[in-house]
């Protein structure tokens, strides 16, 4: 229980500075989430990329043994930003996080769900509220005490803060997040950051690089990048046309004209570099695929996105497979030898009851699951 929780609880990287009593609807834009990710674990761990490298069975458990990855559909959540990082740093043992958070993990079936659900919560504390049966973490455990367990369907556990789990609405994103995972494309792995909500942290690193000698000179661009982006959002997929989406958004004209600039800097500067390292990739598949990939690397805008999309090039499963064992063995010889796409359907389209993410309209084809008869109303308030 104790490691199953602590484990869960790290996924997110924002948080929020109070926690909302019930029946304070809607949350305050401060309050809502500015973060959100979604993973398709079945469909990447059946993608032929995946099976080519070896890797489907090499995903570990997390701690506490109570989840099996195998048995998992998706893993999805949000969270919200701390008043500052102090907030969090001064945090010990059993104190609140001073965060809002929800982690829901959906199962490939209902007797998958129950049987880890049993495991989370058998050494937790059962709080009954509102009629319905929760669970908090153990008060021996170094485990924020503002955190809850429950069932929100027979396939679905949720783990998270009070402020989010509890609250009458779960309308959780704030507007630039919600109108960032909107325009994303449909893909196994998807994760959205609204950077204007947590532009108060970033000020306070940048205080703290000051304080420190100030920011190095290599860096100025990739943090001109971050002052002038008001969201970002990345998909990846190995199944699709495209392996990877990614898309920095301007807070204005001027901001994405510096975006575009700078990203178009980065994106030379890996050319360059791949460019002279293609002579020695052995074998011409690789070699191939290498260089489609660097050609790919180019950016378009759309208004104020920012845009990178990488195709799948023609033989990228073979090339995974010839490439994993190379990198073992120089991993290996390294040990021996001392140091040395359009976008998808809008998510947030079904009705009340619907999957916060869209999973009952699943974009891949799977059954929707069954959801029981007054299960949780969409986090997002569909």
């Amino acid at each position: 229980m104790r490691r199953t929780f602590a484990a869960l609880m790290i996924l997110p990287i924002l948080a929020v500075s109070a926690t909302p009593a019930m029946g304070q609807s809607p949350l305050e834009e401060k309050d809502k989430a500015v973060g959100a990710f979604e993973i398709y674990l079945d469909r990447l761990s059946s993608s032929d990329a995946v099976k080519a490298s070896g890797a489907e069975d090499a995903i570990p458990n997390p701690p506490g043994g109570d989840v099996d990855l195998k048995a998992v559909r998706r893993v999805y959540g949000a969270a919200s930003a701390p008043q500052d990082v102090a907030s969090i740093e001064s945090r010990q043992g059993t104190d609140p996080l001073d965060m809002n958070f929800f982690i829901r993990i959906q199962f490939k079936s209902a007797d998958a769900a129950q049987k880890a659900y049993q495991g989370m919560a058998e050494k937790g504390r059962a709080e009954t509220i509102n009629g319905k049966e929760y669970y908090r973490p153990p008060e021996d455990e170094a485990t924020p005490s503002n955190m809850l367990l429950h069932m929100v369907s027979p396939d679905t556990i949720e783990v998270g803060t009070d402020g989010f789990v509890l609250h009458d609405s779960r309308h959780v994103f704030s507007d630039n997040l919600l109108a960032a995972w909107k325009k994303m494309p449909v893909a196994a792995i998807r994760i959205a950051a609204d950077l204007d909500g947590v532009r108060h942290l970033i000020d306070q690193g940048m205080q703290m690089a000051q304080a420190n000698g100030g920011v190095p000179p290599a860096a100025m661009p990739a943090v001109a990048m971050v002052e002038n982006t008001g969201a970002i959002r990345l998909a990846l997929d190995f199944s699709s046309d495209s392996l990877l989406w990614l898309t920095f958004t301007g807070k204005d004209d001027a901001a994405t004209g510096t975006i575009k600039a700078t990203f178009d800097g980065f994106l030379a500067m890996g050319k360059g570099m791949g460019q002279q390292m293609a002579p020695s990739i052995p074998g011409q598949n690789l070699q191939k695929v290498a260089g489609e990939m660097l050609a790919a690397l180019q950016t378009t805008q759309d208004g104020n996105d920012v845009n990178l999309v990488l195709p799948r090039p023609e033989g990228f499963e073979a090339a995974i497979g010839e490439i994993v064992p190379l990198v073992m063995g120089a991993m290996m010889g390294g040990m021996k030898g001392g140091p040395g796409g359009p976008a998808g359907e809008d998510p947030f389209g079904g009705g009340a009851g619907e999957d916060p993410f869209g999973g009952n309209a699943d974009p891949f084809g799977a059954p929707p699951a069954d959801a029981a008869p007054g299960a949780d109303a969409d986090p997002f308030g569909n």
